[in-house]
């Protein structure tokens, strides 16, 4: 006898569905189940009801009132439910900058603005907004635009720490536009910019002297007084580097056991530096007398050489 299989009849798994799904589901059936629902004897008019009927229609009435504020209730607690958010969802709710996959180079002057009022909200990196404006002043055709965009070009390469550029671009805004508001500004930056171009002492000292001429320039007609104050600031530094200048080349000629030279270049320190440097007369005597030392240097004492021998 063979073995008789069995074969059990299993119905299919049903697949389940998400909670979302199955939520939206549910809400849709009770509207379905509520709106199926019908009063009876709504078609005939109340004169004509009897008192058990009216008794019913009442009820129906009733229930169809609770159900619908039921509805409503769901309602509120679904919009009020606070959904689950995550850096995925913000990212892609997040604005962002038109034309973002296009080329600048390929842009026209109505798409550049749209870029530009979006990168007046949002921070974008310098190299991205130096492009930008460098189109925007090179399509434009407006002068109180171009104007606002070749300040905030001048500030983007300082803030960049593109000195020499900013410094071009501040020259050429105080060129172009003398009359203007931002002129002082203009002028003060330049001033600023030339200042950290200048080297150390030991370094040619070209810059600082354009510093100084700046600095000279923009006092003739500032009216800022924090402005000021920094100007000033930064013209006695300039004093300060100059004078170590000079006396870095003096001592190089002490050391070379070039008198005459240095001597003339410690007068040439005295009458430059009589009114920019702060106690200018004592600082001369200290190095005359390391110029004199160096002259006629001191012999040491046969009895202080004996007392080195013998420690």
């Amino acid at each position: 006898s063979q073995k008789s299989t069995v074969i059990k009849k299993t119905s299919p798994k049903k697949k389940s569905l998400p909670t979302n799904t199955q939520s939206k589901r549910n809400s849709h059936n009770t509207k379905n189940r509520f709106k199926s629902m019908k009063c009876p004897n709504s078609n005939i008019p109340a004169g004509l009801l009897t008192a058990t009927e009216l008794k019913e229609v009442l009820i129906c009435t009733q229930a169809q009132e609770k159900n619908s504020q039921k509805i409503k209730e769901h309602k509120e607690k679904r919009s009020t439910q606070k959904i689950k958010r995550g850096p995925l969802n913000d990212f892609l709710e997040a604005p962002h900058c038109p034309y973002s996959n296009t080329p600048l180079k390929k842009l026209k002057i109505e798409q550049l603005n749209e870029v530009y009022d979006y990168t007046e909200k949002n921070k974008m990196d310098s190299a991205f907004m130096i492009e930008l404006l460098e189109r925007l002043i090179a399509l434009s055709d407006n002068h109180a635009g171009v104007k606002k965009y070749k300040l905030q070009l001048a500030d983007t390469h300082y803030q960049a720490h593109h000195i020499e550029k900013a410094a071009g671009y501040y020259e050429d805004f105080a060129i172009l536009y003398p009359g203007s508001n931002e002129n002082e500004y203009v002028l003060y930056k330049a001033v600023a910019c030339m200042f950290e171009l200048s080297l150390d002492a030991d370094r040619d000292q070209t810059n600082s002297k354009k510093t100084i001429a700046l600095v000279k320039e923009f006092l003739k007609r500032a009216k800022n007084p924090e402005l000021i104050q920094e100007s000033k600031n930064i013209l006695q530094k300039c004093y300060d580097r100059l004078y170590d200048h000079e006396v870095y080349v003096l001592k190089f000629y002490i050391r070379k056991k070039n008198f005459i030279a240095a001597q003339m270049r410690l007068d040439y320190i005295g009458k430059t530096f009589a009114e920019t440097i702060h106690d200018i007369t004592k600082k001369i005597e200290d190095l005359k007398n390391q110029i004199e030392l160096a002259k006629n240097p001191e012999k040491p004492a046969k009895t202080n050489s004996m007392k080195k021998l013998l420690a």
